[in-house]
């Protein structure tokens, strides 16, 4: 879709899934499969690694980061 493109879409109790799944099809997009990420497994690879100070870090400094 261009910037100007517009698409209404007609929903009778569909899931979210399901939209997502037609709008693949209708525009014949390549899916991206999620991720899922594992606490456990961060912390085998990073011992180390604080979440606490990332996430104080983030929460001081939202209005620069997400710019």
């Amino acid at each position: 879709m261009s910037g100007g493109d517009t698409f209404t879409v007609m929903v009778d109790e569909k899931s979210i899934k399901e939209l997502a799944e037609e709008l693949v099809k209708a525009y014949d997009i390549e899916r991206q499969y999620r991720k899922t990420a594992s606490n456990a497994k961060l912390g085998k690879y990073l011992p180390n690694f604080q979440w606490q100070s990332r996430v104080d870090w983030y929460k001081e400094n939202y209005k620069n980061a997400r710019n």
